[in-house]
């Protein structure tokens, strides 16, 4: 059976798109599989801008999220393993799925602050963490 994570993370990309929101990856970089450039990597994770603009080639499977992004001067392919994602949420409003502590599961942040519930806290991305080391790449 396909991973239902992956079905996931594809239809919320997309929903971001759709609204034109900036998508964005939160990334354990340390875990086994991932590639990206190593340093870019702050506390052993990074946060990856995966807008139309930054990057090329996105493709969803069941076994993680790939694309084609510059760092700098150099143009890379990126390998996100499903398990590896923390986040995938829009920049503008933090919109967007979470991981929580147990790894199976994921929680989503739809913006609708009059029906949240105090209790739920959804991880913070601060504005430096927020900072992309992406830059555009035109096919």
């Amino acid at each position: 059976m396909a991973r239902l994570r992956s079905y996931v993370l594809k239809a919320t990309y997309e929903w971001l798109l759709d609204h034109q929101l900036t998508p964005y990856f939160l990334v354990n970089a340390l875990m086994k599989g991932v590639i990206v450039p190593e340093e870019y990597i702050e506390d052993g994770q990074i946060i990856l801008n995966a807008s139309n603009e930054a990057v090329d080639n996105m493709c969803f499977d069941e076994e993680g999220v790939s694309f084609d992004a510059g760092f700098g001067n150099d143009l890379m392919r990126v390998f996100l393993p499903l398990e590896a994602i923390l986040a995938l949420y829009a920049e503008e409003t933090e919109q967007g799925v979470y991981t929580t502590d147990n790894d199976f599961t994921m929680v989503v942040n739809e913006g609708d602050e009059d029906n949240a519930d105090p209790g739920d806290k959804k991880p913070v991305v601060t504005a430096e963490a927020r900072r992309s080391h992406l830059r555009l790449v035109k096919s």
